[in-house]
């Protein structure tokens, strides 16, 4: 038995391996390396601790955080940052709820169910009916210890009319710190994320997004997948009431041997629900960017409209990009439409930049900023779109700089 085997068994009795390489959700993921990386941390229970008192000392965002709430998750102690409290959100500890699937149709897969087992416990944060937070609230986490991988659990309710923007960045450098969102969004309310991965460069990253809405509820989460060896995210949402909504969009700036997977799953099950998915991924030197995305339409949802879009620049020879779009419908009265492509940097664009007085690096920084604009742009709150701009443009120059130095070697 591998060490990966029997670690696995410890928390998880009927573990017997990891997903199958055919399965709908792990398609071209390296689980043969995942399984290595995972054998060769030392599996912590994390226990979160709610620290009362504000702490006056600055944390290292990736952007400017003067209008923001932040809370620091450290090795499961809880901190707030700053001067000002999270008025009128209840927060607490929670115990992981695994005896239950958050998920009206889960998909089979034992990762998800190892993820569960070994989380322990994690942040519950509540937002009363009819409160709109007007300050988003930063999470950062972090892992101080080496080689360990920790899980954390946490879930985000929104009561009925209420509204609430997220941004998450988590600090791993040597450890694999992994958490499950579990977001209960109820009829009428609003719950915005961006995710902006690691502060630092991270040897694996992991998360899980799962999202269930109610009538007219609206959600919107923007990823920026960067500087992550191996790292990976899932986001499954269930459209559970009419006239639900469900933006799902990010960006990969990939470079060196970094892989990163980002998969997303909607499900509609209820009429009159939108959906869309937009990615964008500028991927260099021998980096690998995946994306996965399923659309599901269920018997009774009409009129449902729903699209997904993936498109990968390479901007190096030994670059890949590869992407698995899949649509399921079974209702007769909808809109669905994907679409996927893949190619280069143009020649012509690039010509035309260094005859304006521009080198090689800086027309390839311009190029891929306003290709992964599209999705900045699209973001839909300014306060949110101001930092996913500021995080983009502070890792732009050195992803650039380490495009230059491979062509400087060639």
């Amino acid at each position: 038995m591998s060490d990966f085997l029997s670690k696995a068994k410890s928390h998880l009795k009927d573990f017997s391996k990891l997903p199958s390489p055919n399965h709908v959700l792990w398609k071209g993921f390296p689980l043969k390396q995942w399984e290595g990386r995972l054998s060769n941390k030392e599996w912590k229970r994390t226990k979160t601790v709610l620290v009362e008192e504000v702490v006056s000392e600055t944390i290292s965002l990736p952007f400017s955080s003067k209008n923001f709430s932040v809370l620091r998750v450290q090795d499961g102690r809880v901190q707030s940052l700053g001067a000002s409290k999270v008025e009128g959100i209840e927060i607490s500890k929670i115990d992981s709820d695994k005896a239950s699937d958050f998920l009206s149709a889960p998909k089979p897969d034992s990762y998800k169910d190892l993820h569960e087992a070994i989380s322990d416990e994690g942040l519950k944060i509540e937002v009363p009916a009819g409160l709109s937070v007007v300050k988003p609230l930063v999470i950062c986490s972090s892992e101080t210890g080496e080689g360990r991988w920790s899980s954390l659990n946490h879930k985000v309710k929104l009561g009925k009319g209420s509204s609430l923007k997220l941004i998450l960045v988590h600090e791993s450098e040597r450890s694999l710190l992994s958490q499950l969102f579990k977001f209960e969004i109820e009829e009428g309310a609003s719950l915005k994320v961006v995710d902006l991965g690691g502060i630092k460069k991270s040897q694996e990253s992991y998360s899980r997004f799962e999202v269930r809405q109610l009538s007219l509820s609206q959600f919107e989460h923007v990823q920026l997948a960067h500087s992550s060896e191996l790292g990976r995210t899932e986001i499954h949402v269930d459209l559970l009431g009419k006239e639900a909504e469900a933006r799902v969009s990010g960006v990969h700036l990939l470079s060196d041997s970094e892989i990163f997977d980002s998969r997303v799953r909607i499900v509609h099950g209820a009429a009159d629900s939108r959906s869309s998915q937009n990615f964008k991924c500028v991927v260099s030197d021998r980096a690998q960017s995946l994306f996965g995305g399923s659309i599901v339409i269920q018997k009774d949802a009409q009129r449902v409209d729903s699209s997904q879009s993936h498109k990968a620049l390479l901007v190096s020879r030994g670059a890949r990009a590869t992407a698995y779009p899949e649509l399921e419908v079974h209702a007769d009265d909808v809109k669905a439409a994907h679409g996927s492509s893949t190619g280069q940097l143009d020649p012509e664009q690039v010509f035309y930049l260094k005859s304006r007085g521009l080198s090689l690096a800086e027309s390839t920084h311009l190029l891929s900023e306003a290709f992964s604009n599209d999705v900045v742009l699209k973001t839909s709150d300014p306060e949110l779109r101001q930092a996913l701009k500021e995080a983009i443009s502070r890792i732009l120059p050195d992803f650039v700089q380490k495009m230059e130095s491979k062509w400087l070697l060639n």
